[in-house]
């Protein structure tokens, strides 16, 4: 195509373009390459603009590497290719390539993140050692094995299995309709460190059966011989399968064989006081366990003196789980005078078990004799204001509790508000972290009120008794400074404490010392200063620093 523009003849072939000099007559044609631009008029028809034309054709290697992407399922293996171009082969793989031929042949991590992305919406690496490609491969087994039907192609399964073998590690495995044998992981997978498996059924909806949930004696079997030949399983799940003594027993015989397993889980099943004995057997002077998991089951008073005592002996156990149980008030007292004598405990949860006042009494026991519990739940009992009380004053003296839960335990508002803020100024603590000036401001103007309080006692009827009662009331830790106000400190109005009109007026500084301990948590002598009466607030909102500093 060739166009004249003012003295200028353009002509484009083969998306290359050379403008002409022809504004000088009789000086014949002379080329000049545009390097890949051309001249195109505009309106006016004697300017013009310049205009990028260039259209390079992909080179040689990208073609071949497109390709060998396309066929990478015919021929996957990639003998002498530099590593440089088989990241790019793999980026332009499809992600419906079959995971027989991916799992094996490429990992590269890119494609991996591809492939679970577009197939799942939430992916956390956490769970699955932080890879993309385990996380790929143990989520598709597991699905496979959940949706495997009771008369499919164990061959099929086995064959996909065998491909992934050497990146399953950990399987949670919700539902098992098919109640294939779990040999069929076992014997392929070398490496697999936990497994989790619930014989039931999801989404059932209006074709519920009885039949679909629980684990039988069949199954029981097949995982005594998987558990006995495993060397490497270290977490074994098997919650919400209706395991019953009888059940237990089986697996128990099983575990006993075993060498590896650490962490056992086995809630919401309907273990009872004989199945509970069978599992304290596990934790004799040979164990291994370091966290066992009994929520949720059928154990009585009787099963809890059962693992009481062989606590008693236990030197590896460091987390025991028996919530939404029935041991009651004896069961709890029983478990906890034996937990005195354990060195290695650090959390119990032992909520929702009908406990009340004996095992309050117990577990203040425990507390003034332990130095490692760390953990302790005792949420949804029946503790009261006078168990409320005996824990209170554990936890007081305990300097190890960083958590307890004491919620719904029938405990007064104020008596369950001290205790917390009695555990939460010890974690804060523990963890080197100033308490944030929200929270300040809060416990200084609880420490304010109580002064006027006190001072409006002292004026209404001179008596001594209410500032006695808010002491003891209010008591807080016992290592906060006692640091007692002056006059100057009380609110306007009120009494001054060193007026000779006010004959108690001892009492009433020692409710305003036990209030300004109170604002000040267990720092091991360091303390936040209690702000005066009407003090401004920008001394309360100091910044962390400066709290420091003082």
């Amino acid at each position: 195509n060739a166009e004249y523009m003012g003295g200028y003849l353009s002509c484009s072939a083969n998306m290359r373009t050379t403008t002409f000099n022809l504004s000088r007559p009789g000086a014949g044609i002379t080329g000049t390459p545009a390097k890949h631009q051309a001249m195109a008029t505009t309106s006016g028809g004697s300017q013009g603009r310049w205009i990028n034309r260039k259209q390079e054709p992909p080179s040689l290697v990208s073609v071949c590497l497109e390709c060998i992407a396309h066929n990478f399922t015919l021929y996957p293996d990639l003998p002498g290719i530099p590593q440089k171009f088989i990241d790019k082969i793999c980026a332009q793989v499809p992600v419906s390539m079959p995971v027989e031929v991916a799992a094996i042949h490429i990992s590269d991590d890119s494609y991996w993140k591809r492939a679970a992305m577009g197939r799942w919406r939430t992916c956390q690496l956490e769970e699955h050692g932080g890879t993309w490609k385990q996380m790929y491969l143990e989520r598709h087994v597991e699905e496979l094995l959940e949706s495997f039907p009771p008369n499919g192609n164990v061959s099929q399964l086995k064959k996909q299995i065998q491909a992934c073998r050497l990146h399953i590690f950990s399987l949670k495995i919700n539902q098992l309709l098919s109640h294939i044998d779990m040999g069929i992981v076992f014997d392929v997978c070398p490496f697999i460190t936990r497994i989790q498996v619930t014989f039931g059924a999801k989404h059932v909806g209006m074709d519920y059966e009885r039949s679909l949930f629980g684990m039988k004696m069949s199954d029981a079997q097949c995982l005594v011989r998987c558990i006995k030949m495993s060397q490497r399983l270290v977490w074994l799940g098997l919650p919400c399968n209706l395991i019953d003594d009888d059940l237990m027993r089986m697996l128990i015989a099983g575990m006993q064989q075993n060498y590896s397993i650490t962490q056992l889980d086995l809630s919401h099943n309907k273990i009872g006081d004989h199945g509970a004995r069978r599992v304290a057997k596990l934790l004799g002077p040979k164990s291994l366990l370091t966290h066992v998991n009994l929520a949720d089951n059928q154990i009585h008073a009787d099963g809890a003196r059962y693992l009481g005592q062989m606590l008693r002996i236990n030197d590896t156990l460091l987390e025991l789980n028996l919530r939404l149980n029935r041991i009651g008030d004896s069961g709890g007292k029983s478990l906890c005078e034996d937990l005195i004598h354990n060195s290695t405990l650090t959390s119990l949860h032992i909520g929702s078990n009908s406990l009340g006042y004996e095992t309050a009494r117990a577990v203040q026991e425990l507390l003034n004799a332990s130095s490692i519990l760390t953990r302790l739940d005792v949420s949804c009992n029946n503790l009261q204001d006078n168990g409320g009380k005996l824990v209170r004053d554990a936890v007081r003296s305990s300097h190890s509790l960083v958590f307890l839960d004491v919620r719904m335990c029938q405990l007064p508002p104020d008596l369950e508000e001290e205790i917390n803020q009695i555990v939460k100024a010890r974690e804060l603590h523990q963890r080197n972290i100033p308490m944030a000036p929200a929270r300040r401001r809060r416990v200084h103007q609880d420490a304010n009120n109580t002064q006027k309080m006190a001072a409006n006692s002292l004026d209404n009827n001179g008596s001594g008794a209410f500032a006695m009662n808010l002491a003891e009331k209010l008591g807080s830790m016992r290592d906060a400074p006692p640091a007692l106000l002056s006059p100057s400190s009380m609110p306007d109005g009120g009494v001054s404490l060193s007026s000779p009109t006010a004959p108690t007026a001892s009492a009433a500084q020692a409710a305003a010392a036990v209030a300004a301990s109170s604002a000040a948590p267990n720092t091991g002598g360091h303390s936040t200063p209690v702000p005066q009466a009407g003090s401004p607030a920008e001394d309360v909102d100091r910044d962390d620093s400066a709290v420091a500093e003082s």
